[in-house]
């Protein structure tokens, strides 16, 4: 009992740092699993490698099972939330994590996970301050720094993002565009939660940012592609004749995600970075 608690609460720790990162990186696997690895090496370093000559075989046993176990627990639990494991070709169920990544979090959501990057190494650097000696304390406080540092630089590109808007093309050439802006203080979007037609499958087409005198509007980019005349009669979707980037719609296409982001100078638009995920 005297080790199961410490390792318990331990991995409740990493594991909450670890998907909070994961969040306001846009869910980025990689940082994250890389995070809780640099934990786990660190923290057998200090307890079990740095202490081999003046430790007792059981006391050693004991440092690597409390030093190594949490942050691979951790690791266990959020790549199991992810869906990444997999059973032969069949995969396991998947979570409401695993749900939720399908929606898209809101820059209301994302920005609660900011704060808590902001906050949390703050309180971890004053703890390790007191609590953590040599090599495990400086690395405690190097990675409260780049976790810190990260959360600031997040802040700045969300607290920019003034707006969210969602876009539903409908038509096999896109013909038909509608506008809706985001709910306010929602977590997460969910387009079945503004439109809802199940005679039709709703294609997720990306992320465009639009840059204007410093402030940024966000498009989460949804395609009908149907040539099925589809009635919008919801007062909420708003309809228009053509958007900003009209140029380059034609090339949006299923089961490709863009990730872009325009700048907007007056008349005038210019693509400054694009990214099509397959």
């Amino acid at each position: 009992m005297d080790l199961i608690i410490p390792i318990l609460l331990t991995t409740v720790s990493y594991f909450f740092l670890a998907y909070f990162i994961y969040i306001i990186s846009r869910r980025k696997k990689g940082l994250t699993q890389g995070i809780l690895y640099f934990l786990a090496i660190v923290s057998f370093y200090q307890t079990v490698i740095r202490q081999w000559d003046i430790l007792s075989t059981p006391t050693l046993i004991y440092g690597a099972i409390a030093s190594i176990i949490p942050p691979l627990l951790a690791l266990l639990l959020l790549r199991y939330l992810m869906g990444d494991f997999h059973k032969g070709n069949i995969k396991f169920r998947r979570t409401k994590l695993k749900g939720i990544k399908e929606f898209k979090d809101t820059i209301y959501y994302q920005m609660k996970f900011v704060y808590l990057a902001l906050s949390i190494p703050l309180i971890l650097g004053v703890l390790a301050f007191f609590t953590l000696e040599s090599f495990l304390f400086y690395s405690t406080l190097l990675l409260c720094f780049a976790v810190f540092f990260y959360g600031l630089i997040s802040y700045v590109k969300l607290r920019n993002i003034k707006s969210e808007k969602l876009i539903l093309l409908i038509g096999k050439d896109k013909e038909n565009i509608y506008t809706q802006e985001v709910l306010p203080k929602t977590n997460h979007i969910d387009i079945k939660t503004y439109f809802q037609n199940d005679h039709y499958l709703i294609d997720h087409l990306g992320i465009l940012d639009l840059v204007s005198d410093k402030q940024v509007t966000r498009h989460h980019l949804y395609w009908i592609g149907t040539s099925d005349k589809v009635v919008v009669d919801d007062n909420s979707w708003e309809k228009v004749n053509e958007l900003p980037y009209q140029d380059d719609v034609s090339s949006f296409e299923k089961y490709h995600y863009i990730q872009a982001t325009y700048h907007i100078n007056k008349d005038e638009i210019k693509k400054i970075k694009f990214k099509r995920l397959k």
